[in-house]
């Protein structure tokens, strides 16, 4: 039981202290549109556009979390009206 308690801990410790990816990589699931709705299919469309824009076309995991880059990407999805689970529509600094 002992055993199994330090081990659960030790997994909660090592999923919270890990380094946040850009929002660049963020799914589907983790945005939403600000007045309801909003589908699979045109969450990756308007994702496209953004990152296509901001010329970041080969790899979004390459974008630094807290970045000039990532504001400019969060700015272009909230634009259209896409907001994050975490930040909503008005991320600080963005």
């Amino acid at each position: 039981m002992r055993r199994l308690l330090l081990g659960s801990i030790a997994l909660l410790c090592a999923l919270g202290c890990a380094p946040r990816q850009a929002v660049t990589t963020w799914g589907y699931s983790h945005w939403y549109v600000e007045g309801g709705g909003g589908e699979m299919g045109a969450f990756e469309d308007q994702q496209k556009q953004c990152l296509d824009r901001l010329g970041i076309e080969g790899d979004p995991a390459s974008v630094a979390p807290d970045s000039p880059q990532e504001n400019e990407f969060l700015e272009c999805m909230n634009g259209s009206g896409w907001c994050t689970q975490a930040y909503g529509c008005d991320k600080p600094g963005a």
